[in-house]
C-alpha cells in the first residue's frame, strides 16, 4: 500500500511549523484537594485551557503509564515517531 503525502514534506518534522507552549492542567475537589494535576503539558500555543485539560485529563491520566517516555531507535521507523 502506498500513501501519498499531502500535508507534510519528506525529511521535515511534521510538527515543525506548529508553535508549542507548556501549560498546566488540574482537577480540584470542592474541598480544594487535588484529584489530578499535570504540569508542563506541551500543547499547540493556540489551544484553549479546555482543550489542554481534555488532553491531559483524558489521555495522560491512564494508570500505569510512565511520566516520561524513553526513545528507542528502530529500523525503518522515522525519528519523529
Amino acid at each position: 500500500m502506498k500513501i501519498n503525502r499531502h500535508f507534510t514534506k519528506k525529511n521535515n518534522d511534521p510538527y515543525g511549523d506548529i508553535e508549542f507552549s507548556a501549560k498546566q492542567s488540574k482537577i480540584v475537589n470542592p474541598d480544594g484537594s487535588i484529584v489530578f494535576e499535570a504540569k508542563d503539558v506541551k500543547v499547540p500555543k493556540t489551544w484553549s485551557q479546555v482543550a489542554t485539560d481534555i488532553l491531559a485529563q483524558k489521555y495522560f491520566r491512564k494508570a500505569g503509564v510512565p511520566n516520561q517516555k524513553i526513545k528507542i531507535k528502530e529500523k525503518n521507523v522515522p525519528s519523529w515517531l
